[in-house]
């Protein structure tokens, strides 16, 4: 994810591009990392706490070996639920919780939060803000700052498909195609519900196969 604009001081102050990456992913850590560090290029990794050690993901040892001059570690909540959808109990939890054990893991404070899935209301920032989150980032598409300040920083998704032309205009801060897009896009999600995008988001990933107490005999 890319921070779609940091902060404008003022209308002399050039903008800047802030990188991001979700979730914990290997790759991130490894190549992504190693590739920003040879052009000293900061960003924040967003670490899902409770992904780290399965295949495929980051370990400990990999969040320790991030040179901390240069990137930032965050959390992405525990088991990457949607927060929206949980209890204010279980929203303190996976923000908490997640929060003690990569300080624990890096020896530095956690001051910032990646909203799992955009999934975020007023009881999700408001518990984010009481635990010590300081800069909360969702998904919405959108040049920074915005109207909800440091508690609401924007971004937009970078993969393999985005084409030069795409990158460029995004560049120039021109999200306009892509607030339409996600506008359209948000209907399928409004009419199922968080909750139901949730469970079909951890069936896919199989975590519902390491819960014992949803496949009996």
């Amino acid at each position: 994810m890319v921070a779609a604009a940091a902060q404008e001081a003022t209308k002399q102050t050039k903008r800047a591009i802030g990188i991001t990456f979700d979730d914990g992913w290997l790759w991130a850590l490894d190549r992504g990392a190693a590739e920003l560090a040879a052009r000293s290029m900061p960003a924040t990794f967003f670490i899902t706490t409770g992904f780290l050690g399965r295949p495929f993901f980051a370990t400990a040892a990999n969040l320790k070996g991030l040179d901390p001059t240069l990137f930032t570690i965050g959390s992405h909540g525990s088991t990457h639920r949607m927060l929206s959808s949980l209890p204010p109990s279980d929203i303190r939890s996976e923000l908490m919780d997640s929060k003690a054990v990569l300080e624990d893991i890096t020896g530095r404070l956690v001051t910032a939060l990646s909203i799992p899935g955009g999934a975020v209301d007023h009881r999700v920032v408001a518990i984010a803000a009481e635990v010590g989150y300081q800069a909360i980032f969702d998904s919405s598409i959108a040049v920074n700052p915005t109207a909800g300040g440091p508690h609401s920083i924007g971004r937009i998704g970078i993969d393999r498909l985005t084409s030069p032309e795409r990158f460029t205009r995004w560049l120039r801060f021109d999200l306009r195609r892509e607030r339409l897009r996600k506008a359209a896009l948000s209907l399928p999600k409004r009419m199922l519900g968080m909750k139901a995008y949730s469970w079909t988001r951890r069936l896919l990933l199989g975590e519902f196969k390491r819960d014992q107490h949803f496949f009996k005999p």
